[in-house]
């Protein structure tokens, strides 16, 4: 086999992958699932890494089919929103809702971490919900949103299926939800955290 063969099937072979990719993206399910099971078929694990970050929640059928707000902990465990807050009950919850390519939300941050450490000690949990559509951009931009280790800094896996993401129309953000100690949410559109009134409605929940 000559250089030349060998380049022109090496070439040809990156075109069908890159044909099988745009299908991917721009055909229905059932046509995109069977092109996305292909590319994961590929015998290069770096490659089907990159696919399965990129596409794999699209034709996740546990996330497709779920109306719960579903996260993913940067140590990979997968637990829901409902979950949570169950498990915080007693508690005041601050929901910050955020991306790596939101630019307002990461000039707010520093804002969040202030109002977060002046609760210090306080029954209050301030959660970070990221809407980035891979894992990598979200756990890219930790060092920039200044979430690094911090606990409750976690992934939406289906904001396309969630009730919660659906039924509050999170559609834009920076967007901040408040909830009360029972649970319940308070406030679907919640003052931001440099703001004096989300530190007055905070105090009144934490009272409740």
């Amino acid at each position: 086999m000559t250089a030349d063969t060998l380049l022109r099937g090496e070439l040809r072979d990156m075109l069908s992958v890159q044909w099988r990719v745009k299908l991917v993206e721009q055909k229905p399910y059932e046509t995109a699932k069977k092109y996305y099971d292909e590319l994961c078929s590929i015998p290069d694990s770096n490659f089907v890494s990159i696919i399965r970050d990129r596409y794999g929640r699209r034709f996740d059928e546990t996330l497709r089919s779920s109306n719960q707000l579903e996260l993913k902990a940067p140590d990979g465990t997968r637990f829901t929103f409902e979950k949570f807050l169950e498990q915080h009950r007693g508690k005041v919850v601050y929901v910050d809702f955020w991306a790596s390519w939101c630019i307002p939300c990461l000039e707010g941050i520093p804002s969040s971490v202030r109002l977060r450490e002046g609760y210090s000690g306080k029954d209050v949990v301030f959660v970070y919900l990221s809407m980035d559509a891979t894992d990598s951009d979200w756990k890219e931009s930790w060092e920039k949103a200044l979430l690094t280790g911090y606990g409750h800094n976690y992934l939406i896996l289906n904001a396309s299926s969630s009730s919660l993401i659906k039924e509050n129309k999170v559609r834009y953000i920076p967007r901040f939800f408040l909830f009360g100690k029972d649970g319940k949410l308070i406030h679907d559109k919640a003052p931001a955290p440099e703001t004096d009134e989300i530190r007055k409605l905070i105090d009144e929940a934490l009272l409740k």
